[in-house]
């Protein structure tokens, strides 16, 4: 609808100006104060003065910004209407209220779904355990035991004597050339609680943990150090043979009870390897993160071999050392180390838990996690021919003499459990 000026009476052809003063709207030629008689101004002051003082008149009339010329003219009474500036503030202090809850809550949405499944799920997927062999118990007797070996890892940083309460010396098995030997060590009840009440989820805001993040928090826990490295002295102290060391760490593990209880419920915990030490039992994940620690700090490159569910195969892990190419497994350049059961490294060819009661073999690539660089067991000729020699006379349907010696000599050696 058509415009006219309330002063002239004529048609508005383009933008109308309202006057601040009077309110009147007005066309481009009357806009000026003194070309409609404004009666908004005082009677005091004549138009003359007007122009010459009013500051808001003066910019208008001289700005060539067509933007500042129309905001001053068109402003409405000041009375009613916030002025320009003010009004500017205003708004930006709107907008920034808006967009600073929209990030809080933001924020609190991503907390909320940015906390991975649980770790159970992790153990869940890789639970299997090579089935050939029978597992012994571990004889546990309770003791009180000095805290000297302790106090000298304690480094000034954590008080581990806080959780040495409940202590118990538990003798560990392990096998090395055929000697059959155990150790006792004492683990403390104050430890595994302290772990036990850990939460088992990692919270994230914007990229997902892998599972080498769980992994690595598991074997950096501060607390746990303090309580475990004393176990790695132990074993040093047993004998100056690097890769002997790394045998009687690899035995000790493979002797400690599977946790078929956790298997056949499904309930699995997702023990801190600690946790594995004190309960005197673990599924594969959990005892194959109790290896890496104790290979890891006794200098060597160590892996985790994480074979994914297929099927009826749960899944499985298993622990790879550095070693000479040539007896790696894959190629990877880590031989195979079982953890679960007192086996042979490098000998990957065990029968693994399936859903139900059928087995299966070690046969997709696994995702090799690496955990740290180091030594290599360089030694390991000895294993790799061993696992050999076994692996060909368990193909044969029937064992003569001369085979069955061979054969009980191997098992004998590796302290591995049969059920003949």
């Amino acid at each position: 609808m058509a415009e006219f000026c309330d002063f002239c009476k004529e048609k508005i052809n383009g933008l109308s100006f309202r006057c601040r003063r009077c309110n009147m709207s007005l066309c481009p030629t009357c806009r000026l104060p003194e070309s409609h008689e404004c009666l908004g101004i005082s009677r005091k002051r004549s138009f003359s003065e007007f122009s010459k003082t009013d500051k808001s008149y003066r910019k208008a009339k001289t700005s060539t910004n067509p933007t500042y010329h129309i905001s001053h003219i068109y402003a409405k009474d000041s009375k009613h209407h916030l002025k320009p500036g003010i009004y500017i503030l205003f708004k930006l202090f709107i907008i920034t209220l808006f967009v600073s809850g929209l990030l809080y809550f933001g924020y609190q949405a991503s907390e909320i779904h940015g906390k991975i499944l649980t770790e159970v799920n992790k153990y869940k997927a890789s639970i299997a355990i090579a089935t050939d062999y029978n597992t012994s118990p571990v004889t546990i007797v309770t003791d009180n035991n000095d805290v000297s070996k302790i106090e000298q890892y304690s480094g000034g940083t954590v008080d581990a004597s806080q959780y040495m309460s409940s202590p118990k010396t538990v003798n560990y098995e392990y096998v090395l050339r055929g000697k059959h030997s155990s150790m006792s060590y004492t683990v403390y009840g104050g430890m595994n609680n302290q772990l036990k009440g850990l939460p088992r989820e990692i919270t994230y805001y914007a990229t997902p943990p892998t599972n080498l993040d769980f992994i690595m928090r598991d074997l950096n826990d501060e607390d746990q150090k303090q309580l475990l490295n004393p176990l790695i002295e132990e074993i040093q102290n047993i004998t100056s043979n690097k890769d002997d060391q790394a045998r009687i760490a690899i035995s000790l593990v493979q002797n400690i009870d599977y946790d078929w209880d956790g298997f056949k419920s499904g309930n699995i915990e997702g023990k801190y390897p600690y946790e594995v030490l004190y309960t005197g039992c673990g599924v594969c994940s959990e005892k194959s993160e109790l290896l890496v620690y104790l290979l890891r700090d006794l200098g060597y490159g160590v892996v985790v071999f994480r074979f994914d569910a297929s099927g009826d195969f749960p899944g499985h892990d298993a622990v790879g050392i550095k070693c000479p190419q040539q007896y790696s497994y894959r190629g990877t350049g880590y031989c195979f180390v079982e953890s679960t059961t007192p086996s042979i490294i490098t000998d990957s060819s065990g029968d693994y838990s399936t859903v139900g009661t059928s087995t299966t073999k070690l046969t997709n690539m696994p995702e090799v996690l690496k955990i740290c660089d180091g030594n290599s067991f360089d030694s390991v000729s000895e294993e790799y021919n061993d696992a050999v020699t076994l692996n060909s006379i368990r193909n044969g349907k029937v064992l003569d003499k001369y085979n069955y010696n061979r054969w009980l000599s191997l098992v004998n050696k590796y302290g591995i459990k049969t059920t003949e």
